[in-house]
């Protein structure tokens, strides 16, 4: 593993590998490392053959009363980390190096959303955030760069701010699962903070989401209701103080008056050592099956089968972004009206995170392949339908349906879309 503190060094390494055909992605961090860093670690090997993360406490998205003074710093520890971690590359510059004197370092305006929520508790802190995240993926170069869920706003704000950005053209934000303590307790660098009895209560933000995720899923729609039922959850924890519970719509981040689409709960707590944030994805109600599987079928087509049908395969179909699915049951029945075994792994309405396993496939490898562009196809379809959208009217072919359909940009930038790989 090389350890960089030059930015030049850095971008001369990443260019190497990427002039030898390589794909390169970055994990930006501020260091401290834990388990949530190493989970978007293994992503970023798994997608990627170089991964470089980047270790620096970068002192313009703290406030003056912030805490970037007693921020967790150990270089020797994370260093080892990485090591072990299978990292190729830490970049560990000092401030001068990612703020060069006399250099005009690009600093995008967040906007209005970057005023809500986090951006109202913790003024400029956004503004700092694209800053050194722009100079992070300047030096690194093209990449695809690696960032936790759990900062949701955070995530939001940078997938933006790479979309709208010509000059980041080959950049691709990865959003990843939050990685959570036994009792539910988003892992992060600063629950360091929590005294004892401070650490047997900050449990309740996640007792807070789980909440409203519950009501979502059977059926509540009123953001409202489900903002109460956080704040009395938080509000009745001793030593918590709420700070902000909301519902906010993937695709705007703002917070709707109804829940149609895709949706996040967030929340803020204040605790007498730290303040904690954390946030989960709503689940979507249970969809029509029968609706669904009736529009289906009649498409079906049979399609031309070559090679050896005594060849027995199996597979898994995976998800290749994030998004909504639609489901696991019509994987199962695409894929059965081939005669081909499918055991759904996930069910309607369930949320994606990349490379999840949708469902398990066997039969003939012959079949497999030629039953696969079909299935692929309608969980990609279906899974538009999940986000939202009016069902087909009766007697509107799903093909000219599907192709009308409108996804929210949250959902259209990460997918949905499947593949199909088959086991060794």
């Amino acid at each position: 593993m090389e350890l960089i503190r030059e930015a030049a060094a850095l971008r001369g390494l990443t260019d190497g590998w990427r002039a030898a055909g390589e794909r390169v992605g970055l994990v930006p961090t501020m260091g401290a490392l834990h388990d949530g860093h190493a989970s978007l670690v293994r992503e970023a090997r798994a997608e990627n053959d170089r991964v470089v993360m980047s270790i620096f406490v970068n002192p313009t998205q703290f406030g003056r009363a912030e805490d970037y003074e007693r921020y967790p710093r150990d270089e020797p520890r994370d260093l080892a980390r990485c090591e072990r971690d299978g990292v190729d590359a830490v970049w560990a510059p000092p401030v001068e190096e990612v703020y060069p004197p006399g250099l005009d370092t690009p600093a995008p305006a967040p906007g209005p959303v970057g005023d809500l929520f986090e951006g109202a508790a913790r003024p400029g802190h956004f503004a700092g955030v694209l800053q050194v995240v722009r100079r992070l993926l300047d030096v690194a170069g093209p990449c695809r760069a690696y960032f936790g869920d759990k900062d949701a706003q955070q995530l939001f704000l940078v997938r933006r701010m790479v979309a709208d950005d010509p000059a980041l053209t080959g950049m691709h934000i990865v959003g990843c699962p939050t990685v959570r303590e036994p009792d539910g307790l988003a892992i992060s660098s600063r629950n360091a903070y929590l005294t004892a009895e401070e650490r047997s209560q900050a449990g309740c933000l996640f007792l807070a989401l789980t909440e409203a995720a519950q009501r979502a899923r059977e059926g509540e729609r009123d953001p409202a209701v489900l903002v109460a039922a956080m704040a009395r959850e938080i509000g009745a924890t001793p030593l918590a103080r709420l700070d902000y519970a909301v519902v906010v719509d993937e695709a705007t981040f703002r917070s709707p008056e109804r829940i149609d689409g895709p949706a996040r709960a967030l929340v803020a707590a204040r605790f007498p050592s730290v303040r904690l944030i954390d946030t989960l994805a709503l689940p979507v109600p249970a969809l029509d099956r029968p609706a669904i599987l009736e529009a289906i079928v009649p498409t079906l087509v049979g399609v031309a089968l070559d090679g050896d049908d005594d060849a027995v395969g199996a597979a898994r179909i995976l998800a290749d972004g994030e998004g909504i699915l639609a489901g696991g049951a019509v994987a199962k029945e695409v894929f059965g009206r081939f005669g081909i075994r499918t055991r759904a792994l996930l069910d309607d309405g369930s949320r994606l995170a990349p490379r999840a396993a949708v469902a398990e496939v066997g039969g003939a490898r012959a079949a497999i392949r030629g039953a696969a562009p079909v299935a692929l196809t309608w969980l990609q379809r279906l899974s538009a339908v999940a986000t939202g959208a009016a069902p087909p009217a009766e007697g509107d072919p799903l093909d000219a349906y599907a192709s009308r359909l409108s996804l929210p940009d949250a959902v259209r930038e990460a997918g949905p879309s499947f593949t199909l790989e088959f086991e060794d």
